[in-house]
């Protein structure tokens, strides 16, 4: 799938401290199936059972659930002096169910086929996250690192 994070933010940047939502644009998508055949993936025209947050944590069947169905939206590209006007689905997630962490540098969302969580299609956005506690590993080596602690010595 073609997605695209806080598509209001060139960078793309998730504030975990900040931010209460993250925005994710569903766009309209071609690609070959397992047969071959070209197919379109249309989000807004497909069931909203998304889920959205790391890879780790979507391949364990967890990640955040959109607020709401979402909001069916326009966006125009240019393709040299052509332009092209699609329709998108805009999705909004909680921050928190997300499980980013300070220093994720890629997002993925999961369309799922059915209601039972089956995986359909995926999409993945480069992403800049700030904010967030720090875990006790990242604490523990700064802690390592001012003391000039090497390998344990």
């Amino acid at each position: 799938m073609d997605i695209d994070v806080q598509p209001e933010n060139e960078d793309n940047v998730v504030d975990l401290d900040e931010h209460d939502q993250v925005s994710v644009r569903v766009n309209s998508s071609e690609f070959l199936n397992s047969d071959g055949e070209r197919e379109t993936f249309d989000p807004t025209e497909k069931d909203v059972r998304y889920r959205f947050g790391s890879r780790s944590v979507l391949d364990d069947g967890e990640g955040a659930r959109p607020i709401n169905d979402g909001e069916v939206t326009t966006t125009t590209t240019e393709d040299g002096d052509q332009q092209k006007t699609t329709k998108v689905l805009s999705l909004s997630f909680p921050v928190e169910e997300t499980r980013l962490t300070n220093g994720d540098d890629t997002a993925w969302l999961y369309w799922e086929r059915e209601e039972s969580g089956k995986h359909g299609y995926s999409g993945v956005d480069t992403i800049t996250v700030y904010g967030g506690k720090s875990s006790s590993k990242d604490l523990f080596e700064l802690l390592r690192q001012l003391l000039g602690i090497k390998d344990g010595r």
